[in-house]
């Protein structure tokens, strides 16, 4: 569906520029109604029939502006029930779900640093087992890897949340002209 929708976006120009995800969504709500609307099922029978009747292109047109507001309405739904959830958990009065995700990122800091030291350890004391346990760690990657995805995602969006804090460059960005994102 999404390359079916790529083919019409000449004619529907508001789809351009969309996220893919968005514009993958807003395909699976926008082509079966335009294949309805217009009695093709292929793209050129589609924009054949779409160039010869300006007035059902002005209804394909609302239909595609009708599904990118639907899409924008789910994506919305979707960050007010994250927000109401993170709300939840801070005002909780059960001190562990309410310190959960500080929790989650010190515990993936101290598992990362018992693998440091381990690996020093043998590194150190047995040279000659160090290869196989860097393949031990290297093979736990795929167990940290989610983890790590989580907690960046969680420091990142937390950063948004708390503002920039000014670092020791921020006078020469701004003496450039040139500021961070969200610094004040």
């Amino acid at each position: 569906m999404f390359s079916f929708l790529l083919s019409l976006l000449p004619l529907i120009p508001d789809l351009v520029g969309m996220a893919d995800d968005k514009l993958g969504k807003v395909a699976e709500r926008f082509v079966p109604a335009v294949q309805a609307l217009t009695g093709q099922s292929e793209p050129d029978g589609i924009a054949a029939a779409l160039k010869a009747d300006p007035a059902l292109l002005l209804q394909v047109q609302k239909l595609a502006t009708n599904a990118m507001l639907a899409v924008e309405r789910d994506e919305v739904e979707r960050l007010r029930i994250v927000n109401a959830t993170m709300q939840n958990e801070a005002n909780s009065k059960d001190p562990f779900v309410r310190r959960m995700r500080p929790a989650f990122g010190y515990l993936i800091a101290l598992v990362i640093l018992l693998q440091t030291l381990i690996i020093a350890y043998v590194a150190v004391m047995h040279p000659s087992e160090l290869a196989a346990s860097i393949t031990a760690m290297s093979q736990m990657s795929s167990i940290l890897l989610p983890a790590l995805a989580v907690l960046g995602v969680y420091v990142y969006r937390r950063s948004d949340e708390k503002g920039v804090v000014p670092g020791p460059f921020d006078a020469l960005a701004g003496a450039l002209g040139k500021r961070k994102p969200g610094a004040k």
